[in-house]
């Protein structure tokens, strides 16, 4: 099936979603996130603040899951540490800049201590 979006539709949709692929493609009523990434494309600037929408709401998952490491829930605590050691600091967190560099080091550090009293 052939679209033809306009400027002004792509962008109600880019306002709309929440930074994600798959919400983009609800809104613009196509079958696949791909032929909704395609049309997004065509528009440079709306491209740059779906990448910011994207940004924030992966800011916003990351500052949930380091919050839940001081979780009375010694399950929901652990449970984080050992998605951050697996998924983030394995890449020692990788694109960030100086400033977060030693902080999240020492997070690391951190979470390798609560895993190795948990055992």
């Amino acid at each position: 099936m052939a679209y033809n979006f306009t400027k002004k539709q792509i962008e109600k949709a880019v306002e709309k979603c929440n930074g994600t692929k798959e919400s983009l493609k609800r809104h613009l009523k196509v079958r696949s996130q791909e032929t909704a990434y395609k049309h997004l494309q065509k528009f440079p600037e709306l491209l740059e603040e779906f990448n910011r929408k994207k940004e924030g709401l992966l800011d916003t998952a990351e500052d949930t899951l380091i919050g839940n490491l001081q979780s009375s829930n010694p399950l929901v605590s652990q449970r984080c540490a050992e998605f951050i050691l697996k998924n983030l600091a394995g890449s020692r967190f990788l694109n960030v800049d100086k400033a977060e560099e030693s902080v999240q080091a020492n997070l690391v550090k951190l979470i390798e201590k609560m895993v190795q009293n948990t055992d």
